[in-house]
């Protein structure tokens, strides 16, 4: 089901226009999430992130109208569901001159689909030739401008992998293509500051909040890539959960993160 600017469209509808600026150029933000008989997960966090970037890319954001367009194109859906909320900056001229604030026509458009339960099986990772640009303020959001972690998933699927690992410019590693990356350690987990190029997940970020009360340790701090061609690996993804990951496929292991993260999606459910 498709909700675009208010009303509840076809699946084939034209929402964007030939001159969106989010087709032309990638000018635009995004988010996914999970839902579940209708009720979306971390819905306030995803709106949050996305109003966030949308200050930073002076992008108008209606976060109540987001919120309407979520509520309609779950009403009614069963069993586990996607959810994509997508902010375009809209119609705009050729090149990549800024638009003034006042002269922007933003579209908003959220769908939803059924979708399969998560395996929760190891993923196989492979070392990706593609860098992620910590340098960059779009590492830190979710930029409709994805080419780089398509390309490194590309690079995944060549070498009959299930995702990529992904390295920064100083070649540390510190993300896949669609998570946040997790390393075992012997004193609990470490995972990468949003400063190497991380993208502040909502997962990662419900984890390490609530990972200390649960007797979890958890080290925020930059990963070197001979420790994680050894270990024990985990992504986190809003619609995946933590799952098992390695270079070579990892042996099914104990997951506290993954139990830690159910028992909070299931409070926000409750």
């Amino acid at each position: 089901m498709i909700w675009a600017d208010g009303a509840v469209v076809a699946e084939d509808a034209l929402v964007f226009a030939a001159n969106d600026r989010g087709a032309t150029l990638g000018d635009g933000l995004f988010e996914t999430l999970k839902a579940v008989e209708g009720r979306p997960v971390f819905l306030s966090d995803h709106l949050e992130r996305m109003a966030a970037s949308s200050a930073l890319l002076d992008l108008p954001f209606d976060e109540a109208a987001a919120r309407a367009g979520v509520a309609a194109v779950l009403e009614g859906r069963a069993g586990l569901a996607s959810v994509r909320i997508t902010l375009s900056r809209g119609p705009g001229p050729r090149g990549t001159a800024p638009i003034p604030r006042a002269e922007q026509r933003p579209v908003l458009v959220v769908a939803s689909a059924p979708m399969a339960a998560s395996p929760g099986g190891p993923i196989r990772l492979a070392l990706a030739a593609t860098r992620r640009n910590e340098w960059s303020l779009a590492s830190r959001m979710k930029t409709l401008s994805y080419q780089d972690m398509i390309l490194a998933r590309a690079e995944a699927a060549r070498a009959g992998a299930d995702d990529a690992l992904v390295l920064n410019t100083a070649g540390r590693p510190v993300c896949t293509t669609i998570g946040n990356l997790w390393l075992r350690t012997r004193e609990g987990f470490a995972t990468p500051p949003v400063g190497e190029g991380v993208l502040p997940g909502i997962v990662r970020s419900r984890l390490l909040a609530a990972a200390p009360s649960a007797g979890i340790e958890v080290e925020v701090r930059p990963l070197l890539m001979e420790e994680v061609e050894s270990g024990t690996l985990f992504r986190t993804n809003s619609l995946t959960g933590v799952q098992p990951a390695g270079l070579s496929l990892p042996p099914s292991s104990d997951n506290p993160l993954g139990r830690l993260y159910d028992v909070l999606e299931r409070e926000a459910l409750s």
